[in-house]
């Protein structure tokens, strides 16, 4: 006896970020390895409650560099100009 197995494709919708030059940005860049929620709190974490790069590198387990660049903006220090719509199968 075979058995049918009923395959239902489930997607999910979510929102990709683009800069001005039409290049995705923030964690919707292909590349990107830390999440937008992430970056909003270390950056929290160095403006409002004065830790320095060090605590928040190790806090993070993340290098001194990659903290500086983020607190400074020099990394992800974009703001989305347009947002696209797109279905992700899951």
């Amino acid at each position: 006896m075979q058995s049918v197995v009923s395959q239902t494709k489930v997607s999910q919708t979510i929102m990709i970020a683009y800069n001005e030059s039409g290049r995705r940005i923030g964690e919707t860049h292909h590349n990107s390895r830390i999440p937008d929620a992430k970056v909003e709190e270390i950056r929290d974490r160095h403006e409002y409650d004065d830790w320095n790069y060090q605590r928040i590198a190790t806090h993070y387990s993340m290098s001194v560099n990659t903290v500086k660049k983020l607190c400074t903006y020099e990394r992800r220090g974009q703001r989305p100009e347009r947002w696209k719509r797109v279905q992700v199968a899951c």
